[in-house]
């Protein structure tokens, strides 16, 4: 069973975001456009990079994140990389670039790849929503099927999704 993870920092509360490590040891969460890790025992608070929506490589050894050129809007979105003690933070590739909003991103079972939805329009509107596939090598980024929520099969071979005829 899942358990809510709630964080209060500086008077600023957290709920949506924070993620465990594969070994339960690190929770990594965004919060006003900072990405934050904290020990399970609540040690260590570190801010790692500017972004958000964290989530961890299968090995637990790196971090995809996004950050947006218009904090506003969410808009001109790019997926990023870091280790996952912040060092070497660097943009995906061009191919993790869009000049509309990328989130949901979910890694392969094996690290080598992450879906994204992306959206020019509202989470529920009827606009252009679809999910991609990026390799974390910053290999071409293709589109794989309108739809939301990406989500890998255990083995890695499919990506099961809410189509947009579900919200219609």
């Amino acid at each position: 069973m899942g358990r809510l993870v709630v964080l209060c920092l500086s008077g600023l509360l957290v709920l949506a975001g924070p993620v465990c490590s594969q070994t339960g040891g690190t929770i990594v969460f965004g919060v006003e456009g900072e990405i934050w890790s904290i020990n399970a025992d609540t040690t260590n608070l570190t801010q790692l990079a500017m972004g958000s929506g964290p989530v961890w490589s299968p090995d637990g050894r790196r971090i995809a994140f996004l950050r947006f050129s218009d904090l506003k809007t969410d808009l001109h979105s790019e997926i990023w990389i870091m280790n996952a003690d912040g060092t070497d933070v660097a943009p995906l590739g061009p191919g993790s670039r869009r000049s509309g909003r990328i989130n949901r991103l979910a890694w392969s079972p094996d690290g080598t790849r992450i879906a994204f939805h992306s959206s020019l329009g509202e989470f529920d509107s009827e606009t252009w929503s679809e999910i991609w596939v990026i390799g974390v090598d910053g290999a071409a980024a293709r589109k794989l099927v309108d739809g939301y929520w990406p989500a890998w099969t255990p083995n890695g071979s499919r990506i099961p999704n809410l189509a947009k005829h579900v919200f219609g």
